[in-house]
């Protein structure tokens, strides 16, 4: 083999290979971007909830976010004015939501998170009410913060109800945590 050859695919393989290398070494570790998922959508998603406010909630979701439950469809401000409207009626009833992930598929850019979640809801002193729901969040990265861009959920799995059982097994068993 000629020299020149021999240098040639030398020079080859430090590029096939280099560039492969600095690809890997620029990925981000899972882990830290559910952690930065976390900080900047289900810890402000939950406290915008229990809180009511409107203007944090709102500014967790892409202003094209396409939300879909059993009462319809409703894009970008269409759905944002129902939350504005919603979440500036005086009331009485405290509330909170916790999430359980069974799923979170994530890339630097992209995330698919799937689980469910449990309403606590208490009006005044009375009685303290619970519901569940499962979840399909599509998130993206969008000017280096993290949206919701599609948010579907229902309190049905296959025609049955989610139950308190069925949370918290998913809560037993579930891999993640968001505080």
């Amino acid at each position: 083999m000629k020299m020149e050859t021999l240098k040639y695919l030398v020079y080859l393989l430090i590029i096939v290979f280099g560039h492969n290398f600095k690809a890997k070494a620029q990925e981000i570790p899972t882990a830290m971007i559910q952690n930065e998922i976390n900080d900047q959508i289900w810890s402000p998603f939950k406290k915008a909830f229990s809180d009511r406010d409107w203007n944090l909630f709102n500014s967790i979701h892409a202003d094209d976010i396409l939300r879909i439950n059993k009462w319809g469809i409703r894009k970008g401000s269409e759905y944002k004015n129902s939350i504005e409207t919603s979440y500036s009626q005086n009331s009485s009833t405290k509330r909170s939501i916790d999430f359980c992930f069974s799923e979170r598929i994530t890339n630097s850019s992209t995330s698919y998170e799937v689980g469910l979640y449990k309403i606590t809801s208490q009006k005044d002193q009375g009685d303290i009410h619970y519901s569940y729901a499962q979840f399909h969040v599509l998130l993206k990265k969008i000017n280096n913060r993290w949206k919701i861009v599609q948010y579907w959920d229902s309190d049905l799995i296959h025609g049955n109800k989610i139950t308190k059982e069925m949370f918290n097994e998913c809560k037993s068993t579930s891999p993640y945590e968001v505080e």
